[in-house]
């Protein structure tokens, strides 16, 4: 009987509080992330606008690839979901009273449809 052992691969962006969503072809999209802090509003102040595709049968320490880049930082209450299509609903919200939109909205409410096909 074969042991299993463990190989640990680096991430090419520092994340933490990031979303995986489970893709049908088995990689594993990695997005709405922070680059540090925790999850406490004024404690990690800048959010990853890129993604990140994790790719299981490709030859180790070239699975993660950084791909594509949002204008929405998707943080804290943001959430991602693949629908039926193939395609990954990014929503999400920012209730803190802190808040301001610095965007040219005023809706603090994004959401946000990402095509990986």
């Amino acid at each position: 009987m074969a042991v299993a052992e463990w190989v640990v691969e680096e991430v090419p962006v520092v994340t933490v509080m990031g979303d995986m969503v489970l893709l049908p072809t088995g990689d594993v999209l990695i997005m709405n992330a922070a680059s540090m802090g925790t999850a406490r509003w004024v404690l990690s102040p800048e959010p990853i606008t890129t993604q990140v595709m994790y790719t299981a049968g490709v030859m180790l320490n070239a699975r993660c690839e950084v791909t594509a880049l949002t204008m929405i930082p998707g943080m804290y209450h943001s959430s991602a979901a693949l629908d039926m299509y193939g395609y990954v609903l990014v929503g999400g919200s920012n209730p803190h009273v802190g808040y301001i939109c610095i965007r040219e909205c005023d809706i603090p409410n994004t959401n946000e449809l990402v095509s990986i096909a």
